[in-house]
């Protein structure tokens, strides 16, 4: 590197300054003041050649260094450890560096497509001026991290391409992922009752038994299992773990249930998992939510939240039916004493509101009017249910009490039933009830639930994600026949004021005799001692038969449908409800439902499912089932919910054929799990 040139500057100061020195000189010597010119003269000619060959100097170093640069970077750019290549809009190579040869295992050549010689790459994701993709090739993981180039001269758009291999970084995001923590907890569905008439020795041996398989199966997942109460455990396992679980369904709910020494009844269990990027104590919550989840719906199932996003697994079991009352009694000692402390009680039950939803708001009405209390029940809308209900009630003399305002069904009705929006003046200071759903967007007033402060549930259906927000108290048996058979319980515990009407009796039976399917399916001892109560109360089965009575065009529809009705490998049966038929949509969902138990009654059918068009353009799905397969879970992944035997949808921007297809497909894969969890039983016994 050259030396520093002399600053020129300083140096012609220096010599204007002896310049002038030199003249004074000259005043007094002129030969000594000549003689100085000179010298001077030859001094500024020596350093105007010298700071003439420090610049030649200099600007040979620079050409040099900006060769040597050049050059430097030219090898930098050609032998980056990462892919570098240019592309135009089209996707035509016009440049690359030699290791995007090695990455794609085979020698690139310029003015080729990329679309032929790395398929994989997707241009048409490349919309933005700059972004990242990531790929796989020959499995590895790759990075393309893409710019674009503007103003080229010969191509209006270029994209620079920068390929980088990060294979082992991904290896360690998934190691890392693997070993993340999963929470959970795990509690034993029917504890008193599978223990119940034991011995302490078989109880000790039954319990040693759960204990041993819960502890295999967590060990198997490389996890750690702690029971801290008697029918609870504490699980911690890892992501690995979670999913070595999801391969095989859970199968330890199986093999709980295959547990056979001295119980009468089989054990079950459920279990709530959560795992995603939480907290430990996030986690514990969630697990904790999952598990009041899973028993919400009745037990024997797992309910996995993985990144917000629940799942469920199992659920084959019928809910078991509690032989004990005390948290009927509780929950009815609890509703006395909230009902006293609010200024008003309102009632709504679900759209399209039926006999079962109907039943038990008359019944929870009833139990308000007994403390004294105004109370209405909010409908969402005429359909033939609430009109049969109301022209029962109305010629009740108990309840006829005439309304001011509008009239929304008869000419006199009385003042118990309202709309929504003459429940929403009444609100303040209002205790308000949800009965036979838990869904808020499936209530009868959505807006109001969504302003009321104090809202108690109950409900007999399994408990769904969707549920209503923060409700003050909740009563959920989803081993119930009915809402009505779970209100008809708490009016016996009450209070020793309360008396049923005929007609509140008799709207409370026709409820349980609708879930019951006339007392067929999912009853229970309880089921027929409410039935019991409600008959001593004076509930009439003649009266009930005549609320059920249908019309000759009701009749001939279903007929219809059952006529056209296609039977799908030898156990499904699927039927259409016929638009030209003309049915008003308020009963068109009553008269699916009553086909597709009709379709259940033929030899050799398991699942039914009757379709039908709804007034939005959606389609609704009536679902049953002989207890085989779960069509709760079916109606689950299209929507909706329901029971284990009885559910329903409703599916919106889809087809019928578009739905019949889902359903039968989505059928297809229950049954084949079905087949497949009872060979792991099998095998497992």
């Amino acid at each position: 590197m050259p030396q520093n040139p002399l600053n020129h500057k300083e140096i012609y100061i220096c010599l204007a300054v002896i310049a002038c020195f030199l003249l004074v000189l000259g005043v007094y010597h002129t030969w000594f003041a000549a003689l100085g010119f000179v010298a001077l003269g030859c001094f500024a000619v020596h350093c105007y050649k010298r700071r003439a060959l420090q610049k030649e100097e200099l600007y040979t170093y620079l050409d040099e260094l900006v060769q040597s640069v050049g050059g430097t970077t030219s090898y930098a750019v050609r032998n980056l450890p990462m892919a570098m290549l240019l592309i135009d809009r089209d996707g035509t190579l016009l440049w690359s560096n030699p290791l995007l040869d090695t990455f794609l295992g085979m020698k690139v050549k310029a003015g080729e497509k990329m679309s032929v010689m790395w398929p994989e790459l997707p241009l048409s994701d490349m919309t933005e001026e700059s972004g990242q993709l990531s790929l796989k090739k020959d499995g590895k993981s790759l990075r393309v991290v893409y710019r674009l180039v503007h103003h080229h001269p010969a191509h209006q758009e270029l994209f620079a391409l920068y390929v980088s291999d990060v294979t082992e970084e991904d290896c360690i995001l998934q190691d890392y992922a693997a070993r993340m923590p999963v929470f959970s907890y795990i509690q034993i569905d029917n504890y008193d009752d599978v223990l119940q008439g034991l011995t302490e020795r078989q109880r000790s041996m039954l319990l040693l038994e759960v204990g041993k398989i819960l502890t295999e199966w967590v060990a198997g997942m490389n996890g750690y299992l702690r029971k801290y109460t008697e029918d609870t455990y504490v699980a911690v396992f890892s992501e690995e773990g979670l999913e070595m679980a999801l391969k095989d369904k859970f199968a330890v709910l199986d093999k709980v249930r295959a547990i056979h020494r001295n119980n009468r009844m089989p054990l079950t269990i459920s279990v709530g998992v959560a795992s995603g990027k939480l907290s430990v104590a996030e986690l514990a919550d969630t697990a904790q939510a999952g598990l009041d989840l899973a028993l919400g719906r009745g037990g024997d199932q797992i309910a996995v939240n993985i990144g917000g996003k629940v799942e469920f697994y199992g659920g084959k079991t019928k809910a078991i039916e509690k032989h004990t009352r005390v948290k009927a009694r509780v929950v009815a000692h609890a509703l006395h004493d909230m009902m006293q402390k609010a200024s008003s009680i309102l009632i709504m039950g679900h759209q399209q509101e039926d006999f079962d939803c109907l039943g038990a708001a008359v019944g929870v009405a009833q139990m308000a009017r007994s403390l004294g209390k105004d109370v209405h029940i909010i409908v969402s809308g005429s359909n033939l249910s609430v009109q049969k209900i109301v022209e029962m009630v109305e010629a009740d003399t108990a309840l006829a009490e005439p309304a001011d305002g509008p009239d929304l069904f008869v000419a006199e009705r009385p003042r118990l039933f309202i709309t929504e929006e003459e429940a929403m003046p009444l609100l303040f200071g209002a205790l308000v009830f949800v009965v036979d759903t838990h869904r808020p967007s499936r209530v009868a007033a959505p807006k109001l639930l969504s302003c009321a402060e104090k809202v108690v549930v109950i409900d007999h259906h399994r408990r769904s994600e969707d549920f209503i927000v923060k409700p003050f108290l909740v009563y959920l048996e989803p081993s119930a026949s009915s809402t009505s058979e779970l209100v008809t319980e708490l009016i016996e515990y009450f209070g020793k004021d309360i008396r049923l009407t005929k007609a509140e009796a008799t709207a409370l039976y026709a409820g349980i005799v609708l879930d019951t399917k006339n007392f067929a399916i999912q009853t229970g001892v309880r089921t027929f001692d409410a039935a019991s109560y409600l008959r001593r109360c004076g509930a009439e089965p003649p009266l009930v038969r005549e609320l059920f009575r249908t019309d000759y065009q009701t009749v001939k529809t279903r007929s219809d449908i059952l006529s056209r009705a296609d039977v799908v490998d030898d156990k499904i049966m699927v039927g259409i409800c016929p638009v030209e038929n003309n049915l008003p949509t308020a009963n068109i969902q009553a008269l699916a439902g009553q086909t597709a138990d009709m379709m259940l009654m033929i030899d050799g059918v398991a699942v039914s499912y009757v379709l039908f068009s709804l007034a939005d353009g959606g389609v609704g799905v009536s679902a049953r089932s002989d207890g085989s397969v779960n069509v709760q879970l079916v109606m689950e992944q299209m929507g909706g919910g329901g029971h284990q035997t009885v559910a329903g949808a409703q599916v919106k921007d889809k087809s019928i054929a578009a739905v019949r297809e889902e359903i039968i497909e989505r059928t297809r894969e229950a049954m084949k799990e079905s087949v497949v969890n009872e060979s792991n039983l099998i095998a497992g016994c």
